[in-house]
């Protein structure tokens, strides 16, 4: 009898440690590494693909395997790369930053790191864990095209759209 008793505590010890985990329990943590330091953002200007400045107009539901979204961008300036995406692009792969992603709210600015996949969809270029995007401050134009090296274009007049 003892041995039965035990069986069904293992049992259910196992049952709550997967629904503990199916509902975001531990795997919900990112911790950094010890001594972890953030990819500058000339490390990731020069790592992505596409990098525009842009507003988040809205935002997809998460995924029920992998709760990543995908975010419709007003694009205010494109900085590097092809610009054909236009001035509305939708890009993938954001998500909770306990999960490791860049988080991304509707109505914000950010400055946006995006790869083109093989098939041509946007996706959020990561070099690390969170750093798909940037806040964006009144110089962030000017710095990023000053790490292209293309300070010139900071020059030319340039309007926030918002």
């Amino acid at each position: 009898m003892p041995h039965r008793s035990l069986v069904a505590v293992a049992g259910a010890a196992i049952a709550a440690a997967v629904a503990f985990l199916a509902h975001g329990g531990l795997a919900q943590a990112c911790t950094p590494p010890p001594n972890y330091q953030r990819s500058s953002v000339a490390e990731r200007v020069q790592a992505a693909d596409l990098v525009f400045i842009g507003t988040v107009t809205a935002t997809s539901e998460p995924g029920v395997r992998l709760p990543t979204y995908t975010a419709t961008i007003r694009v205010s300036r494109w900085l590097k790369g092809d610009a054909s995406g236009g001035m509305h692009v939708e890009v993938d792969r954001y998500g909770p930053g306990g999960l490791c992603y860049s988080e991304v709210r509707i109505g914000r600015d950010y400055l946006f790191f995006v790869d083109r996949d093989t098939e041509g969809r946007l996706q959020a270029h990561y070099t690390q864990q969170m750093d798909a995007v940037e806040s964006v401050a009144e110089d962030t134009a000017v710095r990023v095209l000053m790490i292209l090296g293309q300070a010139h274009e900071a020059l030319l007049p340039f309007a926030w759209q918002r």
